[in-house]
């Protein structure tokens, strides 16, 4: 119908819950039909990078990253890096967290020796979909869909074109297939060029999300929605 729905007490509710430093986080995977690693199935996604802003209240950023090496099972080095960058009992944010839950789970079952940690993030996870998915905020640029890339121009319009702007990685089908690339280049230009998009890509996927909740707090703060 046309309608912006905003519903101030509620994200106010959400955003109550959060605590500083926040840490935005995001992974991307790959699958193969068939296991290259020890104790992984067919098509299962194995995470091969991530991406981590740490926002401090005065709103400072501070950005961590990592990826991995194609042909090395990269699974132990992600857990044991993660563990280094997010402390326990860190407000952890990301999009959709069913996934992130996932692949953190399936790390803490595979290195045991990083496995409290790991599920001491897990069990610290909030989900910034849920106020768009609730329908605490709903405008019609979102076409009856909550995620990310969705949400993004609708509140954030200034940056509705910051997907489409990257260089060659666009959404996760993107990286997962240049992370298949890297693995087979040889020309040094060629390997930079692939890393430095799957690391725009990634990096973004975070970024994207600091801006949102900032404008959920903008939202609530500003006197004509109070």
């Amino acid at each position: 119908n046309d309608v912006i729905i905003c519903d101030n007490e509620k994200i106010h509710n959400f955003l109550s819950e959060l605590n500083y430093p926040l840490h935005y986080l995001d992974f991307e995977t790959f699958n193969s039909a068939i296991p290259i690693f020890d104790k992984t199935k067919p098509y299962q996604q194995l995470v091969f990078q991530y991406s981590l802003h740490i926002e401090q209240e005065d709103c400072s950023l501070e950005h961590k990253e990592y990826l991995a090496t194609p042909g090395q099972d990269p699974r132990e080095l992600i857990a044991k890096r993660m563990v280094e960058d997010i402390p326990k009992d860190a407000c952890v944010i990301a999009f959709n967290i069913s996934f992130e839950k996932s692949i953190i789970r399936t790390l803490a079952d595979n290195y045991p020796v990083y496995a409290d940690h790991l599920m001491n993030i897990h069990d610290n996870f909030i989900d910034l979909a849920l106020p768009f998915q609730k329908g605490y905020y709903w405008k019609p640029e979102m076409q009856g869909h909550y995620g990310l890339k969705y949400v993004l121009p609708a509140i954030v319009p200034e940056m509705k074109d910051a997907y489409p702007n990257l260089d060659g990685v666009h959404n996760g089908g993107d990286a997962m297939r240049m992370f298949a690339k890297l693995g087979n280049a040889t020309d040094p230009h060629e390997i930079i060029k692939i890393k430095t998009a799957l690391l725009e890509y990634c990096k973004l996927d975070t970024y994207v999300m600091v801006k949102i909740l900032r404008s959920l707090r903008k939202l609530v703060d500003t006197p004509a929605n109070s």
